[in-house]
């Protein structure tokens, strides 16, 4: 009997790096704190300070975020009254778990942090700084935090920097895949297949929400099993992907779909998440060859 082959999953996100504590378990967490009108104005104002540095610097401007400034002042409160200057808090662990926590989902981020009489004085020395300069000129981010708490030393300031994620939909995410295999170069299209689709939705509801790395193998084995115990399907092989991502722009089509032999494929989505709580988009492609 002709054997049927499968393909590796193409799974991507971002890495998860979250902080522990020595007795092995999560940071808890403070919640977001809201700024006095006394606060938010010097927020603010060191907001639009950084903006003029980057329009002097060709780059464009960042958007203020509410919420990322909440987020930052709790780090900025932490650290005064906890008695600590570091990116990793002993209670909330890293930016990454703080964004996580707080339902913060994004593509990238960085953070600055300094201590200093004001604003200005605050931002100067960052400017001087190699490493807090390229997050302040970073090309990549698009939104800014300040989250700023006075003390006696002076002002603990923390500039959290994004590119949040969009997340999609099942079907929007659906609707956009499929766009994308019917524009891959080829002869002639791939042609939808209705019976290979419902078996990429029955085995994708098979996968937990967190998408194995392991998935495609797995989920090959059985379309296998199913293929070759329906005589007359008419396939020499099956490829297997499986994706976890934010949107359709994620998504990077198999190889195999783009080659001649390529014929039919069934696609399935569905809501999902990944190994740090934050929402995906599973997706379970099948691509096969005829005889």
């Amino acid at each position: 009997m002709h054997r049927l082959v499968t393909v590796l999953a193409l799974t991507f996100g971002i890495a998860a790096c979250g902080a522990r504590r020595a007795d092995g378990g999560r940071p808890t967490w403070t919640p977001p704190i809201s700024a006095t009108p006394e606060v938010e104005m010097l927020e603010r104002q060191m907001w639009r300070r950084l903006n003029a540095d980057r329009a002097r610097a060709g780059r464009a401007p960042l958007a203020f975020a509410s919420r990322l400034s909440d987020i930052a002042r709790g780090h900025s409160l932490d650290m005064r009254d906890g008695s600590f200057f570091d990116h990793v808090s002993p209670r909330t662990g890293d930016l990454e778990r703080r964004l996580d926590v707080a339902g913060y989902v994004a593509l990238e981020m960085r953070e600055n942090l300094a201590l200093a009489p004001t604003v200005d004085r605050a931002q100067d020395n960052l400017l001087e700084s190699p490493g807090h300069r390229a997050n302040i000129m970073a090309g990549s981010v698009t939104h800014l935090g300040v989250g700023i708490v006075a003390s006696e030393r002076g002002l603990f300031v923390t500039q959290v920097f994004t590119r949040p994620a969009q997340v999609q939909t099942p079907a929007l995410v659906e609707s956009g895949v499929r766009g994308r295999l019917a524009a891959l170069p080829r002869a002639a299209p791939l042609v939808a297949d209705a019976r290979l689709s419902a078996m990429a939705a029955d085995e994708l509801s098979n996968l937990p929400d967190v998408v194995p790395d392991d998935a495609a193998v797995t989920v090959g084995a059985r379309v296998v099993k199913r293929l070759e115990a329906q005589p007359g399907h008419g396939l020499g092989a099956v490829a297997v992907a499986v994706q976890s991502v934010y949107g359709v722009d994620d998504f990077e089509p198999p190889q195999v779909a783009s080659q001649p032999r390529s014929q039919r494929y069934g696609l399935a989505t569905a809501s999902g998440r990944d190994d740090r709580g934050r929402p995906r988009v599973r997706i379970l492609l099948l691509v096969t060859q005829d005889r």
